[in-house]
């Protein structure tokens, strides 16, 4: 079906205030495609769910206009909508990971035509709970790229700092000042394979970093699970096992970037329906390059078939 109108909830914040200075060019773009609009302003963390709630019913689409994080707070606000509202994206991040995996134009004149003649196609999406350290209450986000455990989420929180440097290279930073900081501590990670299965033993030992991921990139452009889709009903874990010495770490990150790493005797990869993740002292975890906690000890990831229906470009 056509689209025929479009929420886009534009957050000036994102790309390092990148997006901010793309309204104009955006508004010119929506305005050229001759298609009813209306450009939302997110204020504050969060606010994009808020937006894309109210917005469900009354558009076509809802369109993500920011970074991955903008896109994961657009797709928690229609997670379970089910008014028919299709989710969409113009990449004006920092990352911008899911954006590039649906093959979405960065520039916006480009992008919102791309989007117009898309096709509409189902998404998995999937579930986070997570509990802290002297904490008895369940968290719970939605997420739609990538949960990422342990190193990883240190990574992403130092990253938010560094936005001055996009895409893999401000990874890159973020991962050398980071370094000194990471304690490896020990993991036992279980999975459920296929409905009906027991839960299965994955892996017991000390460990740097684990992604349970949708797309196949996190962190602008880290190919940490190449091979995953993102229409499977499933979800692909990559868990690097330690400890890990500095000159392991740098001989493996330069293999992650392309995606070279899955036959490393560290790496341990799988297609999962869910997983879960105990941990004996608290690591962060991020969704979708945001950061949800610094002390989690307890970690649920499971995957929730077609959750959306996104707008890829043919």
């Amino acid at each position: 079906m056509p689209v025929r109108s479009l929420a886009v909830i534009l957050n000036p914040a994102a790309g390092n205030r990148r997006a901010g200075r793309e309204r104009a060019r955006l508004e010119a773009a929506l305005e050229a495609a001759g298609v009813p609009f209306e450009v939302l302003l997110t204020e504050r963390p969060n606010h994009a769910s808020t937006l894309a709630r109210r917005a469900a019913g009354r558009f076509d689409a809802v369109i993500a206009a920011g970074g991955d994080g903008t896109l994961q707070e657009v797709a928690a606000g229609l997670f379970g909508d089910t008014s028919g509202t299709v989710l969409g994206v113009i990449p004006l991040g920092t990352g911008n990971d899911f954006a590039r995996h649906l093959n979405v134009p960065r520039r916006p004149e480009a992008a919102v035509p791309s989007l117009l003649s898309a096709d509409e196609v189902p998404v998995d999406g999937g579930i986070v709970r997570w509990r802290e350290v002297s904490d008895t209450h369940q968290h719970e986000a939605v997420f739609i790229n990538a949960v990422g455990v342990g190193f990883d989420a240190l990574v992403a929180a130092e990253a938010a700092r560094t936005k001055w440097v996009r895409g893999v290279t401000g990874y890159v930073v973020a991962v050398l000042r980071t370094l000194r900081l990471w304690t490896q501590p020990t993991i036992e990670a279980r999975s459920i394979v296929a409905e009906g299965e027991a839960w299965g033993e994955v892996y017991r030992g000390p460990f740097f970093l684990a992604a349970v991921s949708n797309g196949t990139a996190v962190g602008g452009g880290f190919q940490l699970t190449p091979n995953a889709r993102i229409d499977d009903a499933l979800l692909d874990l990559c868990l690097v096992a330690g400890p890990l010495s500095l000159p392991r770490i740098l001989y493996l990150m330069p293999k992650a970037i392309r995606g070279r790493h899955l036959d490393e005797p560290e790496v341990h990869m799988g297609r999962v329906q869910q997983v879960s993740l105990s941990i004996n002292a608290g690591v962060p975890i991020h969704v979708d390059g945001e950061i949800l906690t610094r002390s989690a000890v307890e970690v649920n990831v499971a995957v929730q078939p077609g959750a959306f229906r996104m707008l890829r470009p043919r």
